[in-house]
């Protein structure tokens, strides 16, 4: 009897020797790796899982795609590692697919990268080159080596797990990288940090800092270039020194949480040291800060703030003394907390001591605040709250007004897009909240914003494929209405449009010609299909283009009974169907004994224009259920869903939906005036 493990390594010797084979039929002749594919070299990881690791460019190109899934030799392999460094200087862009898991880059000229979400390691990222965005997925657990001339918006995606960097002496992860945004969406850590000062971002001279709400500890940022920073409550523990040298850092404020921050590495110093911090709202505990250090000219101390030990010295030994033309001391707290410090003498005698109204003779009697010369009451309720502002892509536009405000302060933030960008909405948490780019709203709590751009220039390429071909390729203006239309030749019919999304096949539409508005750049394939002997086709359009969509078009067998269907899109009705200019049907769905090649209209009508003389206010927009209508005059109002059906229809000037799902609706407010319509987009 045959040994099954001899045969199992038989098997993996023929398949070696058939890549070997192939490769040398291919006129192969690489010194490394295994074989190539459209001019990436790969090398075998495990026959067993048929695996492979793409290690470097065969020939000079710019642009790489590395794809997961590849044929080669007969057989299927998925590609899991990329470890490029053979032939790789001459890459700008490396575009990477899901199901990679782990990244090793060496590139003297990439400048971006797309890094799958699947990816849980990496290695080295190293180029010479300056990067506009790099992101950094939620499933990565751990980063050796960042080695980039400059990162104009660097990535850290939220998610609850934690980010280990490595943080040797001159050899961080991102040691000495210039970067001038970072958003910090995860908590980082290091095995280090209990023994010695982290240097995973040291040097970077970052000019702006967000931190996530998920995080529970920051690295240290030595020698950066912020001028304020917004430390979230969520934020647990902190790195000796975790602000060293920071010459610009002038505003701090910590979130209000009832439990302190502590401090890790108890010999490296105060958690802020060589700072001019002038301005720093306390919301909570922070053992070790290194008030002493400090030129302090606000100091504000929140409501959750009852006992708190701000020292790295003796108690005896620390003296914080605050100065200032419009310095004061501020206690959002009704009882005056317990601390273990004093202030300098010229502070108790020139500094005022704000306190909440009603509290004035508390802290008169009341260790440390009674040595205030001047004690005064205000009103106050809640605390100051931070709006922080970013934006999805640093190269494409800038944010202002991000800052501390007082509550019920009325706030505006402005989004500036960058010449050949345009700005589209800003988002909280995913959730659009308002298409404005000067956006004003209440300060009600801290609020973290983020401002989408996109490319006022978007590219339609279509493909043809045997049985005809297409047209309305090219270049058009963000928010264009496109119109693409397919022409099969005699013997074809018009089959759909399909996109691809790495290797994946997505069917877009089957309509004929089809319309859609453009927010990106898209690449179509005309497919079509040969009619077989005894077959006919059923064609159909859409009068106008986009008045709606179509099914059941199709090859069918001769004497099959059809059935198509014309579907209104938003803001549009059906009329009916026509065949060679004549009505054949008024009903959406069209039945009918196929012996004969068919071309079909369905015709459609507006429900209604938007008149701009017409003055209506709609809002909010986007709303979560309930919608008002500024107009004195309202008459009736109608909503319709993406199918062009009428959902809610109401005589009163708000209506409600809250039990309709979340998407695009169409307003129809009819009035004296006339008709208005306008978009509704549920939340």
């Amino acid at each position: 009897m045959i040994n099954r493990l001899n045969i199992n390594k038989m098997k993996k010797l023929v398949i070696l020797l058939l890549i070997m084979f192939l490769a040398i039929s291919k006129g192969f002749s690489q010194e490394i790796g295994d074989f190539v594919v459209e001019n990436v070299v790969y090398e075998v990881i495990s026959l067993d899982e048929m695996t492979l690791r793409a290690i470097g460019i065969e020939n000079v190109t710019p642009n790489v795609t590395i794809p997961y899934s590849l044929e080669y030799g007969g057989r299927t392999f998925h590609v899991t590692e990329a470890d490029l460094t053979y032939h790789t200087n001459n890459i700008r862009t490396l575009n990477l697919c899901e199901g990679l898991i782990y990244l090793n880059l060496t590139s003297s000229l990439i400048q971006e990268i797309n890094i799958p979400s699947t990816v849980t390691s990496i290695g080295t990222i190293s180029s010479n080159n300056i990067f506009r965005y790099l992101r950094i997925p939620q499933n990565v657990s751990s980063i050796q080596k960042c080695s980039i001339v400059r990162i104009k918006y660097l990535e850290i995606e939220d998610a609850n797990s934690v980010l280990e960097l490595y943080s040797d002496y001159l050899d961080g992860t991102f040691y000495n990288v210039p970067i001038d945004t970072l958003y910090l969406g995860r908590t980082c850590w290091s095995d280090s940090w209990s023994t010695i000062t982290d240097h995973s971002f040291d040097n970077c001279h970052i000019k702006d800092i967000r931190i996530g709400n998920d995080v529970k500890s920051i690295p240290r940022f030595s020698n950066s270039d912020i001028s304020k920073i917004v430390l979230p409550s969520s934020i647990e523990v902190m790195i000796s020194k975790s602000f060293l040298d920071c010459a610009n850092l002038e505003t701090v404020f910590i979130e209000d949480c009832a439990f302190p921050i502590t401090r890790i590495n108890n010999d490296g110093g105060p958690i802020i040291q060589n700072t001019n911090i002038k301005d720093l709202y306390l919301g909570r505990g922070c053992k070790w800060l290194g008030l002493s250090d400090l030129p302090l000219e606000k100091l504000s101390i929140g409501p959750g703030v009852t006992d708190f030990h701000s020292f790295y010295k003796t108690m005896n030994d620390v003296v914080v003394d605050i100065y200032g033309d419009s310095s004061y001391v501020k206690v959002f707290q009704t009882t005056p907390p317990d601390i273990s410090f004093t202030f300098s003498t010229r502070t108790f005698i020139e500094t005022p001591l704000y306190v909440p109204n009603g509290t004035k003779e508390l802290f008169l009697q009341a260790n440390v605040w009674k040595n205030f010369f001047n004690i005064i009451e205000f009103d106050w309720e809640n605390p100051k709250c931070c709006v922080s502002l970013s934006v999805n892509n640093d190269y494409m536009g800038s944010v202002s007004g991000q800052n501390l405000f007082d509550i019920g302060e009325l706030v505006t933030v402005s989004a500036i897009p960058n010449e050949d960008y345009i700005f589209v909405n800003w988002t909280e948490n995913d959730s659009i909240v308002s298409a404005d780019s000067i956006y004003s709203f209440v300060a009600e709590k801290t609020r973290i914003l983020v401002a989408n751009f996109v490319s006022n220039q978007c590219t339609v390429s279509i493909h043809n494929t045997l049985g005809g071909y297409s047209w309305g390729g090219g270049q058009y203006q963000y928010g264009d209405t496109v119109t693409i239309q397919a022409y099969p030749y005699n013997g074809y019919v018009f089959d759909s449009w399909l996109s691809y999304e790495g290797t994946v096949a997505d069917t877009i539409s089957y309509d004929n010609p089809y319309s859609f508005v453009i927010t990106q750049d898209m690449e179509f394939y005309a497919l079509f299909s040969m009619i077989p002997i005894g077959s006919y086709s059923v064609t159909a359009s859409s009068d106008p283009i986009n008045g709606g969509r179509i099914e059941g078009v199709g090859i069918y067998d001769g004497g099959t009974i059809v059935i198509v269907n014309a579907i209104p899109n938003p803001g549009f009705s059906f009329v009916n169907w026509t065949e060679n200019g004549n009505i054949v049907s008024n009903s959406t769905y069209y039945q009918f004994l196929l012996n004969e090649n068919k071309e079909l209209v369905a015709h459609f009508s507006g429900l209604g224009v938007e008149d701009n003389m017409i003055e209506v206010s709609v809002y909010p927009n986007p709303t979560d259920g309930l919608i008002k209508i500024e107009d004195k005059e309202v008459r009736k109002i109608e909503i319709y869903n993406d199918l062009g059906q009428l959902v809610k229809e109401s005589k009163e000037n708000v209506i409600d939906l809250s039990a309709q799902e979340a998407g695009t609706y169409i307003l129809k407010v009819i009035t004296p005036s006339g008709v208005v319509t306008k978009q509704i987009i549920k939340n």
